[in-house]
């Protein structure tokens, strides 16, 4: 159990991160987050081994997913801010930041799955294209085609959003 809070210490914050971007909800993200460390000491106890790290992106992943299926009138699809302004010494510099962030975090919850997830989780759970291809359920050479192709989308939809701001 101590390999498993370990795990937890180095999770925790990612997977909240991860959830976030398929539910707004805090208290449901962070629900979500604990149902996933429920499940995987129930499966230390019963197969004796502690889960993959890929494992709680997927179980993540499904719970999520399960729950936006129950309830239609869940707030879903948007990232979390995680911006560091400590370093900017300048005000306007910090402000043009905070604009730029809002822009990407609304660009990106724009991106259609499964391009989303294969982006968070390469970008924000910093996972292997195999990780992330377990996750998702597909071949490895699919997960480089979506994450290709997410990246040139979000950097249309950045572009555009960009512009009609401005």
């Amino acid at each position: 159990m101590d390999a498993l809070t370990s795990l937890y210490s180095e999770l925790a914050e990612p997977l909240t991160r991860y959830a976030m971007t398929f539910i707004r909800d805090i208290s449901l993200v962070e629900d979500i987050v604990s149902e996933t460390f429920l499940r995987a000491t129930k499966h230390c106890i019963a197969n004796n081994e502690l889960p993959a790290r890929a494992w709680f992106y997927k179980v993540t992943r499904n719970i999520a997913l399960d729950i936006i299926r129950k309830n239609s009138n869940i707030d879903y699809g948007e990232v979390p801010e995680t911006v560091d302004d400590s370093c900017d010494v300048n005000p306007e510099i910090s402000v043009l930041n905070a604009e730029r962030m809002d822009i990407l975090t609304n660009s990106l919850s724009k991106l259609p799955e499964p391009y989303k997830s294969v982006l968070m989780l390469k970008e924000y759970g910093n996972l292997t294209y195999a990780e992330i291809a377990s996750i998702i359920g597909v071949s490895l050479d699919n997960v480089k085609v979506l994450l290709f192709r997410g990246r040139q989308k979000l950097k249309n939809l950045y572009r555009r959003d960009y512009y009609n701001e401005m």
